[in-house]
Order: structure tokens, then sequence, then C-alpha cells
């Protein structure tokens, strides 16, 4: 980017209320989301910041003249560009391109992660055991070991049974339901995968926390009805006496077993061949 040479040439005050007797012009104030008043600020000269002319020396036609803005409704400022509008309209056309291009990439990479995993064909709480195991296996915790620390505890996936709710596992009075658990991820994938396809993927910290979410919700008490939500402690552990289903744990494994995890780098890539 190169300037044109020129220096600013509004007045050495401050502020400039610019625009008719009513108060200064009306531009587009990206916090607030619309148009608002805003007056026009003095550029500071440091850092060359005070020059006003530009354009690009490959592209000599993308020619601006720069002003600094104060929205009067948020405070916020902000710099504006006046440019030619055929380069409004150019910029609108490469982003209806781009945004077909994405749309085509997005709908690709859904649709090639969807179908690697079959097992989101499955319905209600009839999920393979295999993968109700792989759950158990990673979430599982003995509290009071005699190492003094709490150890992992897979063995308890050995010990599942297929109840009205899937496969689940036994802690003395209460029930971790491993199936429902998948159950309800495998249905949120299902709806994630569909956004997906459109371009709307949530963001990862949302999909997590959804996920996170699914296990408090899938404990059983001793006459085995679910409770609403099972209280977590501290440590983000549902705890059954000396054992434990860490929620976090839980998190990540469905991430996995959903195809999740491997949805998201894929949109990332895309996201970088931009």
């Amino acid at each position: 980017m190169a300037e044109s040479g020129e220096t600013d040439e509004e007045s050495a005050a401050e502020r400039v209320t610019l625009g008719s007797w009513r108060g200064p012009l009306q531009v587009h104030c990206g916090h607030c989301g619309e148009f608002k008043r805003a007056h026009s600020l003095k550029l500071p000269r440091t850092l060359e910041e005070g020059k006003r002319r530009f354009h690009y020396v490959r592209e000599p036609d993308i020619a601006w003249f720069r002003r600094k803005r104060s929205c009067t409704a948020c405070g916020t400022e902000f710099l504006t560009a006046e440019v030619d509008e055929t380069l409004i309209e150019e910029l609108l056309r490469l982003r209806q391109r781009e945004a077909r291009r994405r749309s085509v990439a997005y709908a690709k990479v859904s649709q090639e992660f969807r179908v690697r995993q079959k097992w989101l064909d499955t319905t209600g709480d009839d999920v393979p055991k295999e993968l109700a195991a792989e759950l158990v296996r990673g979430s599982a915790w003995w509290l009071t070991h005699s190492s003094g620390r709490p150890v992992r505890a897979p063995r308890h996936a050995d010990r599942l049974q297929k109840l009205y709710c899937g496969w689940s596992v036994d802690f003395g009075a209460n029930w971790f339901a491993a199936g429902r658990a998948l159950a309800r991820a495998r249905d949120y994938a299902k709806s994630v995968f569909l956004l997906a396809s459109g371009g709307k993927l949530p963001v990862e910290r949302e999909l997590k926390l959804r996920l996170r979410k699914i296990s408090s919700g899938c404990v059983l008490n001793v006459n085995r009805d679910f409770y609403d939500d099972y209280p977590e402690n501290g440590a983000g552990e549902l705890v059954f006496g000396a054992q434990a289903i860490d929620v976090n744990d839980c998190e990540r494994v469905l991430m996995r077993l959903t195809g999740l995890n491997d949805l998201l780098i894929a949109y990332a890539k895309v996201k970088i061949e931009e």
C-alpha cells in the first residue's frame, strides 16, 4: 500500500462536526451494526497515520480517502474509506462467488465425515456395545485407590448390561447409561453435520459444551429412573461413592466417536484455503 503524498486537510481541531446544523453525518458503525451519527476526528500524524490518500501499488485503481470517525451512540472510533462505488460492487460479486465456493467445500467435507460414522444411522438407544464400552473405559475413575490418588478404572466397561435405556454400568445404587449418552450425542452430531453442510458449523466451544452436559442427564437411581440432572462435584465428576464418571473425559470421547473432532479440523482447513 502506498500513500500519494497528501496530508491532512482537516482543521486542527481534535473534533470536527460535519453535516448540517442537525449534527454530524450518519455513517455505518460496525459496533452498533447500523447507521449512526459520527464525528470526524483529526488523524494523528504519528507513524504516518495522518496521511489520508492511499492506493495499492499493484492495483492503482483501488484508491481511497481515509477518515477517522467517532460514533456518537457508542463512542467507538473507527476508520472509513471513500472509494468509487464500482469497487463496492466488485467486492459484492467476489463475496458471492467465494460464498458459493465455500458452500460447495463445506457440503463436501460434511458429507465425507458424516458417512464415515455409520453408527450415527442407529436409532433410539440401540447403539453398539463396543462404543458404550469405549465411553466407559475413557471416563471411569476409581477415586479412593490404594495409591492415594484417583486412577482410571477402565474395567468397569466389562460390566455393561443392557437396560431399557441401552448399555449401562452400575455403580452401587446408581447406573451410568452410556448407551443413552451416546444416543444423545449421536442426535446432536447429526444436527451439527446438517448445519455444517450449509456452512454454519457451531464454534468448537459450543460443541464441547453441549456434549459435556449430556453425561449428567444419563444417570439412573436405584429404581432405574433417570435423574433430571445428576450433580457434578467441583472437578467435573459424577461421583458414585468411590467411583466416578468424568464429564470432561466423556466430552472428549464423544467428540471423537461422533466425528465432530475430525469435522472441526477439516473445516479449519477449508478456511485456511480461503
